[in-house]
């Protein structure tokens, strides 16, 4: 694989970036843009998972909105998230993206995270004989399985860009080659410094929320390494909210997850009877960003990258 990528490299690269979520689109925006700038590199950006689901907001459109060309739209997702429905999802994108990498001569596939789509991706493109180039490896979340699909993503990876030299080292801890692991930073901090955000008031607008007294953003997601926890977390959080009677709450529902459908009932069931909470699919970066500099408090799991 090292020979065929160093002779491709000589002429343009052709590269398929995929994403499958709100938070993992925000964190390659800034390479695609950077790639689709760069005339050496033919850049596909293939969406699947929940950019194409009318329950989490078709966050594919944020995509379009952005001017970034969409090569390929693969539906994976099946509407509902048992553990049964999560490794059919997993099939159908094995099976599906398998089925386009055979169709496409790709020099190299760029994943990021640890989802069980990417991972699915990823054993497709293996299969496919097409190098790997990954992003975010070497981290830890606790109580996810999550962690486990990232370290598996990352043993099939050719390239590693992890966000830091602590994490470089786990990734060549794995047995990964030294000369293939590259701390590069967080393309989240590069977001954050340069971002153009709504003022309170144009956010207020954004939002049709009344934003000028105090407020929090809220996300929260399910413990998925956790069997039956959902519910009573999530019902524990919104008893915390009942006691800020006089604050407002901006929150995003929980990803495409196990159990995750549990916790965006309660949120909208409680949304009915509370003025002060509006619950959204999906902010998108600019919003949630903006969100984030405005607020009294944040509070939930992953609220960072989840937006």
């Amino acid at each position: 694989m090292l020979e065929r990528l160093t002779y491709k490299r000589k002429y343009m690269v052709k590269i398929c970036i995929v994403t499958a979520t709100r938070a993992e689109y925000g964190l390659l925006r800034p390479v695609i843009n950077g790639m689709l700038k760069d005339p050496d590199y033919d850049v596909n950006i293939v969406v699947t998972g929940m950019h194409l689901s009318p329950e989490f907001g078709l966050t594919y459109r944020e995509i379009e909105t952005d001017g970034v060309p969409i090569s390929k739209k693969i539906d994976i997702l099946l509407s509902a998230d048992t553990p049964a429905a999560v490794s059919k999802s997993m099939g159908l994108a094995l099976i599906s993206f398998g089925e386009y990498f055979s169709e496409n001569n790709f020099d190299m596939v760029l994943l990021l995270g640890d989802r069980y789509e990417t991972l699915a991706v990823a054993c497709a493109a293996v299969n496919a004989r097409i190098p790997i180039a990954h992003m975010h490896g070497g981290e830890i979340t606790e109580g996810a399985v999550d962690d486990a699909f990232r370290h598996a993503i990352t043993k099939m990876s050719y390239l590693h860009f992890t966000s830091t030299e602590a994490y470089r080292r786990r990734v060549i801890q794995l047995g990964e080659d030294p000369e293939r692991v590259f701390a590069v930073g967080s393309t989240g901090v590069e977001n954050i410094e340069n971002a153009e955000l709504f003022s309170r008031d144009n956010l207020s607008d954004e939002l049709d929320m009344d934003l000028s007294k105090d407020y929090a953003v809220v996300t929260f997601h399910p413990v998925t390494l956790e069997n039956y926890t959902a519910e009573e977390q999530a019902n524990e959080l919104l008893g915390a909210i009942d006691e800020f009677p006089k604050m407002n709450f901006i929150i995003t529902k929980a990803n495409a997850d196990q159990n995750g459908r549990i916790i965006n009932s309660l949120l909208e069931g409680y949304a009915v009877n509370h003025s002060n909470v509006k619950i959204f699919d999906s902010l998108g970066m600019k919003r949630y960003l903006s969100a984030l500099k405005y607020a009294r408090m944040v509070i939930g799991l992953s609220t960072f990258q989840r937006c």
